[in-house]
């Protein structure tokens, strides 16, 4: 099945160091599954990672990003895929104004959780 993540709608629950590598905690992150939205929760572990632009407050609201992968860009939304030894760049900008960019090598997303269905979603945003 065919799913991903949707940044705007997601929530950024921790930003923080593992080791090398930079976990981001979506809780929740907003996900297209089967022509639906669904809330799941997951983290984002990007490694031999920096960071730059830490926001005042968590957990705060993701307005808009983008994903680059191997120099492909996804905005807004991505494949829940893990893509080992390739260059990342996740921008994001959150709700507050206040924007973060972790640059690294290697992105593996991990699932936390089940999935909670929330509704259909309009046909022009169907995977």
């Amino acid at each position: 099945m065919d799913s991903e993540i949707e940044l705007h709608d997601s929530m950024v629950s921790a930003i923080r160091a593992d080791g090398r590598d930079i976990r981001i905690a979506l809780r929740p992150a907003y996900v297209h599954r089967a022509s639906s939205g669904w809330v799941q929760d997951l983290d984002l572990l990007i490694g031999e990672a920096t960071v730059s632009g830490v926001p005042r407050s968590l957990p705060i609201e993701i307005s808009e990003g983008s994903l680059t992968l191997g120099g492909a860009v996804w905005p807004n939304m991505f494949p829940i895929v893990s893509t080992p030894a390739v260059p990342v760049v996740l921008d994001l900008l959150l709700i507050s104004g206040e924007s973060v960019a972790i640059h690294g090598r290697g992105l593996d997303v991990q699932v936390r959780g089940e999935a909670r269905y929330v509704e259909p979603l309009p046909t022009h945003q169907r995977v």
